[in-house]
């Protein structure tokens, strides 16, 4: 058992290597294509093309296509596998390179075919072809593109570029002897655009398209969506108008009770203030506390009592008694 750990570590190691590869691959692909979307002119490629007398190497950054050099074939009407004697290979080598045969190399065979199959194509293309042609399928590399389409007949016309396998793996014979990654292999159509694919490392995107009874199911679900958002959108209005008059109503008697507290609070201030004062001491306070304070043996004959607001209320008391000095200091701390 402790003998198979080295064997399934490498397993592992060599799977997981294998996993973080193509996601790398992929993650720079896509980058690619987006930038060549959305940025072109942030993208360098090394453009090639191929015909039967030679080609040209030049670089392609958005619009602006730079030439490098131009090489011919050998008297075997074969590309040279050595570009030293044509220009410095340096310049191109470990780039991401696309390939642009010549017409002469591709065949443009178009098909029609029923609408109905456009979900199909991917398996649909290589039947017609392999039919519709005198030349074995594993003898040929292709790629197809949908051309145009007819509403009225309910058809439409693929395009597809047919080569010689032989051609395509010549193409990556001289990739490899150039030192360069292959990115795409295609037809010529232009300065600097290629057409197709044929090395058929992606995977084909379905067309997307709908039968006359999905799209009628389609719309059947946008009506009841857009149905169910207006009535949710009613509703809400309809409970905001009344929640807003509720919380009017709520303001209203909230200002009007308001406006009672403060006219009760300004009518009780009088009463208030009676309260107040007579909650304080009065004469009749000050002769009771007296009468409770001096000695029994004392006879108090005057008793003047002086209140001024704000000052403290002044007493006069004149009286007779045997303990004076006993009595004025009862008085003074009373």
């Amino acid at each position: 058992m402790i003998a198979r750990w080295p064997y399934v570590w490498l397993r592992t190691r060599t799977g997981l290597m294998a996993l973080l590869t193509w996601w790398w691959n992929e993650l720079r692909e896509c980058g690619e294509s987006l930038l060549t979307t959305i940025a072109p002119q942030l993208i360098t490629r090394t453009f090639i093309t191929l015909d039967r007398t030679g080609g040209s190497v030049s670089t392609l950054r958005g619009k602006e296509q730079k030439e490098l050099l131009a090489f011919s074939s050998d008297a075997s009407r074969a590309w040279p596998r050595d570009l030293g004697p044509f220009g410095p290979r340096e310049v191109i080598e470990n780039t991401r390179a696309v390939f642009a045969l010549a017409p002469e190399f591709v065949l443009i065979h178009r098909m029609v075919l029923p609408e109905k199959l456009e979900r199909d194509l991917d398996r649909v293309v290589p039947l017609q072809l392999e039919r519709e042609l005198p030349m074995r399928r594993d003898r040929i590399s292709f790629d197809w593109r949908l051309a145009s389409r007819s509403r009225r007949e309910h058809r439409i016309t693929v395009e597809a570029l047919v080569a010689h396998r032989e051609v395509i793996e010549d193409v990556q014979g001289l990739a490899r002897a150039w030192n360069v990654q292959l990115a795409r292999v295609g037809l010529a159509s232009g300065a600097g655009q290629v057409t197709g694919n044929f090395l058929q490392t992606r995977h084909r995107v379905r067309m997307f398209s709908l039968s006359r009874t999905e799209a009628r199911l389609a719309l059947y679900a946008a009506a009841l969506l857009a149905l169910w958002v207006a009535v949710v959108g009613c509703q809400w209005l309809y409970e905001r108008v009344k929640v807003g008059h509720a919380i009017a109503a709520a303001n209203a008697h909230a200002t009007r009770a308001d406006a009672l507290a403060r006219q009760f609070e300004s009518a009780a201030g009088p009463q208030v203030a009676l309260s107040e004062l007579m909650r304080g001491p009065d004469a009749l306070d000050v002769l009771a506390a007296l009468t409770e304070q001096i000695p029994a043996d004392s006879w108090a004959y005057e008793l003047d009592v002086a209140a001024e607001f704000p000052t403290a209320a002044e007493v006069k008391l004149a009286a007779f008694t045997p303990t004076a000095t006993l009595l004025v200091d009862l008085l003074r701390t009373s």
